[in-house]
């Protein structure tokens, strides 16, 4: 199809010159086909040679362009001494339009190669692109899965001390947030849906519970459509545990979390709130480890299109909102 251009071009030229147009049509043709056959192997060549090596390209260039030239102009010869055969006609041609033709061919060849060396950078761009998100997502997994473990741990070992009757029940809850932990790591996925992060956000508040007593009040609140939503693993489990060691645990009176989420036309929007002090300055925006890698597995998944953010809720304490994209696929049947 991209040929067609030349066609129409060069049966335009030979009209113009004084031919019919049929016989304006089958000289078009005879033009420029040499050229797209030939052109069709072109496509798949090696157009840059490695290393930097611009002579030894331009040698290689001038080489295949000359080979092309040559073999375009044979096979445009080949059809026109068909054509004036079977017209009855005898075949003669000009020195003049055979280098006319050659210099067409040359051209040709240009254009090809530097459609094919454009497609090609294109395609490894692309190629290189999914490869650094594909290796970035993977490192982000490997700091958030440890992180999350450690915390875990260090709140069974709290518990074991304070209270040993309900660390039997709390070491059940951590090892199906753990089996969670290892099922993201083994299939290796990128999104879930928010009924299983829910679940596992859910068996993570139990634990702390467990921990903190009378002292944590967590309210867990989803709102119709938003349990089919989809988001990454991990993502609002650091939220909470965020809003508990800042706002809860250094207040001997406790407080409360609430998690609210919300499908909000083509985004889900999950809100982690706090009651306690409120944002305390800082260079990154207030967000610890657990957080910034939320942030940056979010813009590797997604771009702009999705964002974390922390507010100062006019009321006091501290609002996380987490913010992402949903296909229209993703919404429950009606």
């Amino acid at each position: 199809m991209a040929w067609l251009p030349l066609v129409a071009v060069y049966s335009a030229l030979f009209v113009a010159s004084g031919a019919d147009p049929m016989r304006a049509a089958r000289g078009a043709l005879a033009s420029v086909l040499p050229s797209a056959f030939l052109g069709i192997p072109i496509l798949r060549l090696r157009l840059r040679p490695p290393g930097g090596r611009a002579l030894h390209a331009i040698g290689v260039h001038a080489f295949r362009a000359l080979v092309f030239a040559v073999l375009a102009t044979a096979l445009w010869l080949g059809i026109v001494a068909v054509e004036t055969a079977a017209l009855g006609l005898p075949f003669r041609t000009e020195p003049r339009v055979i280098g006319g033709q050659l210099t067409i061919s040359l051209l040709l060849y240009a254009v090809v190669a530097a459609t094919a060396q454009a497609r090609r950078d294109t395609l490894r761009v692309a190629e290189a692109q999914a490869l650094r998100a594909r290796a970035e997502l993977q490192a982000l997994r490997s700091q958030l899965n440890p992180h999350f473990v450690l915390n875990a741990l260090h709140t069974l070992h709290a518990l074991v001390r304070t209270d040993p009757g309900r660390a039997e029940h709390a070491i059940e809850e951590l090892g199906r947030l753990l089996s969670y932990g290892l099922r993201q790591q083994r299939e290796d996925v990128d999104e879930v849906t928010l009924a299983e992060e829910w679940a596992f956000v859910t068996d993570y508040t139990r634990i702390e519970e467990l921990r903190f007593g009378e002292r944590l009040h967590v309210v867990l609140d989803a709102g119709p459509g938003a349990s089919v939503c989809r988001l990454p693993p991990f993502s609002i489990q650091p939220l909470v545990e965020n809003a508990i060691v800042h706002a809860i645990g250094p207040r001997a009176a406790g407080g409360t979390v609430s998690v609210a989420a919300r499908r909000d036309g083509d985004s889900l929007r999950v809100m982690v709130t706090d009651d306690g002090a409120g944002l305390a300055p800082s260079p990154n925006g207030g967000m610890g480890m657990g957080l910034r890698l939320i942030e940056q597995r979010l813009h590797a998944i997604y771009g702009t299109t999705a964002r974390l953010t922390l507010e100062a809720p006019p009321e006091g304490g501290t609002r996380a909102v987490l913010e992402v994209p949903q296909r229209d696929d993703d919404r429950e049947p009606a």
